[in-house]
């Protein structure tokens, strides 16, 4: 599994299967398999595992992984059986007592989840994800002092909070005893001990560039693209130069891998979506327009769309766009920015259409599933945001977007029970966002008006964050009305109407909070606004679907790769 830990799939799956076809009889060879098939073909992971399990019916790794991919997949009772399997010959696996909780937690026995969550962070005190996936627990039982001591121990266990998920379900981790991805000074010491194998050098540069050691990395780049014939190293390089944002760095190796092999159409889309980044669309197209007609395919059409799209030529995007979403495109990031060209121009379902389609050529992308469900959100398809969010939730549970996402949708519909604790879990891992603490705030008050100390507290950190935003000084003020600060209400309300003066919604509190204050003229004055602008703005002022924000917060996130 070396290989697939190293983000090498395609040969992954050669030398695998090469192996179980020469070793049919050999459950290791069907075991590595399926755990680097649960990547990306999830069905034939759980075919392998089956035919690992008929050659070792004990082999314990194999009943823990595919008791992973059970859960994963929704069949919580499987699921349960193998993981029981394991505890029962491992009562020390961590791992399986963290995944026992999980199903439970699916199940919708949380009760029953926190004891193995505790077992489980008990056996690993020292691992941030068991202590963070624990305190998800906890917020969801309600048990919110414990949820955050034991969240604030996971905090301080990490340097810096992820933002992005993996671009799947770490079971590799979860792979052969001993198997254990290869350490920056492992790497070093082996690519210094075969100096002829360019591939070691590569894998020890994107270590560097994961490590943020990007000078020490193109030195490394620089040393071994001439290592091999046909562009094939300078390719590697400039594709993995270009997924860490050094986009300057890998113009230059995709532009040679390019020169090398000018009939690889592939690499020259590489090369403009560089220069897109680097230089801007006119540049990009000039290089993509190098592509010969015969050779452009469906990655053609969709960056020539955004391209388009970013030259202000509208007609000719939506052309070059209809005609890649016809083809079969391969790269992720040209998806998320067809999708996102799709909601610009108002073809939402088609865009969830396409998204939708997209899961076959790029599976499991967490990108365009959490676009895939704002889209739905927006048609008011709430059903089936949920479920989509509540998969990503289990498979990527320290990524804060998908909880932010679900708790907005659930606050957006007043469900403020259910939406406080997914609020709370997007902020704990991350989401310092005035959007974020607006709806908490309104979840709050919404499910509970008497807790008015949480909601200040939420409230406060949206305005800090976003002072200009006339929903936040209007919530503001609610929340100060409730707390009897008639004031401290007057002051959020006529902030909010500084910024959008006819906001009715600001008006019929600030009459609410005068009459509280005995001041009958000034309310009759709010009221009298209050029928002004129904009769000149007809039609219910309600807080939008914040679907900018949350499209430009999974933008801001990028594409996992």
């Amino acid at each position: 599994m070396r290989l697939a830990r190293a983000a090498r799939l395609p040969e992954a799956f050669r030398d695998l299967n090469w192996y179980v076809e020469r070793h049919p009889r050999n459950p290791i060879g069907f075991f590595e398999l399926a755990v680097v098939e649960s990547l990306q073909k999830p069905d034939r992971s759980l075919e392998h595992l089956n035919r690992a399990l008929e050659l070792d019916p004990q082999m314990q790794e194999a009943h823990l992984v595919r008791g992973v991919l059970l859960r994963q997949e929704g069949k919580i009772s499987p699921a349960l059986t193998d993981l029981k399997f394991v505890l029962d010959r491992q009562p020390e696996n961590f791992r399986a007592w963290e995944e026992l909780g999980e199903a439970r937690l699916a199940a919708g026995r949380t009760s029953e989840a926190l004891p193995a969550f505790e077992k489980a962070a008990a056996l690993a005190p020292q691992n941030a994800e068991v202590l963070w996936r624990y305190g998800h627990a906890l917020m969801r039982a309600g048990q919110k002092a414990a949820a955050q001591q034991v969240l604030a121990k996971d905090q301080s266990l990490r340097k810096t909070a992820p933002s992005l998920p993996p671009a799947s379900p770490d079971i590799l981790s979860l792979g052969s005893p001993g198997q254990t991805p290869a350490s920056l000074a492992a790497l070093r010491d082996l690519a210094a001990a075969n100096p002829a194998d360019w591939r070691l050098k590569f894998r020890l540069g994107e270590e560097l560039l994961a490590e943020g050691k990007v000078p020490e990395a193109l030195e490394v780049f620089q040393q071994i693209k001439g290592s091999a014939s046909g562009g094939i190293v300078s390719a590697e390089c400039g594709k993995a130069l270009l997924h860490a944002g050094q986009y300057h760095a890998a113009r230059e190796f995709l532009d040679e891998a390019a020169q090398a092999e000018p009939s690889n159409a592939q690499l020259r889309v590489d090369v403009a979506l560089a220069a897109f980044r680097d230089a801007g669309p006119e540049v990009a197209l000039s290089e993509l327009d190098k592509i010969p007609a015969e050779a452009r395919n469906g990655d053609y059409y969709l960056l020539r769309a955004q391209l388009l799209d970013s030259l202000r030529r509208p007609q000719e995007a939506a052309e070059a766009l209809n005609r890649g979403i016809q083809s079969s495109p391969t790269q992720p990031d040209l998806y998320f920015q067809a999708a996102l060209f799709l909601v610009t121009h108002g073809q939402v379902q088609r865009m969830i259409d396409f998204l939708t389609k997209a899961d076959r050529e790029v599976p499991n992308n967490p990108q365009l599933w959490l676009t895939r469900a704002i889209g739905l959100a927006m048609l008011h398809q709430n059903d089936q945001a949920a479920a989509l969010l509540t998969r990503m939730e289990s498979l990527w549970p320290e990524w804060y977007l998908p909880y932010l996402v679900h708790g907005v949708i659930l606050a957006s519909r007043l469900r403020g029970t259910e939406a406080k604790p997914l609020l709370q879990t997007a902020i704990a891992l991350g989401a310092h966002k005035a959007m974020a603490y607006y709806h908490l705030a309104f979840a709050i008050i919404t499910s509970d008006p008497e807790d008015v100390r949480d909601a200040q507290a939420a409230i406060r950190e949206a305005l800090a964050l976003n002072p200009k935003d006339p929903y936040i000084q209007s919530l503001a003020g609610r929340i100060a009305y409730l707390a009897k600060d008639y004031p401290a209400s007057v002051e959020h309300l006529h902030a909010a109407l500084e910024i959008w003066p006819d906001m009715a919604e600001a008006h019929a509190r600030l009459g609410d909070t005068y009459r509280a204050m005995g001041d009958e003229d000034k309310t009759r004055a709010e009221l009298k606004e209050v029928a002004r602008i129904k009769q000149e703005h007809p039609g219910i002022q309600t807080f939008p679907f914040p679907t900018d924000d949350l499209l430009f917060s999974v933008d801001e996130a990028g594409a996992p790769h």
